[in-house]
């Protein structure tokens, strides 16, 4: 995704797509969740360059941003009933 993104504002050209609306959703949440939660812990979306300026472009972008609760992001990924302790998966 970095090297493609080099190359193209969006996944697939200079228009946003169905591609674009649904990575945007796992981006978001990466650094503020996955990367702690799910212990993803090599590099953070902030650290690639080409998608972390792909990310705060969509972000920009009207009903992107606009819909993105990252206290709501936080609160799922930390306090779910799905992601197990360590002791909770050694049972």
């Amino acid at each position: 995704m970095e090297s493609r993104l080099a190359a193209s504002r969006f996944l697939f050209g200079d228009y946003i797509t169905d591609s674009d609306v649904r990575l945007y959703a796992t981006l978001v949440r990466f650094d503020v969740a996955y990367y702690s939660a799910f212990k993803e812990n090599r590099n953070r979306i902030v650290d690639f360059p080409n998608l972390w300026n792909y990310l705060r472009d969509l972000y920009q972008t009207p009903g992107f941003g606009d819909t993105t609760d990252f206290n709501a992001i936080k609160i799922h990924y930390h306090l779910s009933n799905h992601i197990a302790s360590d002791d909770q998966k050694s049972v």
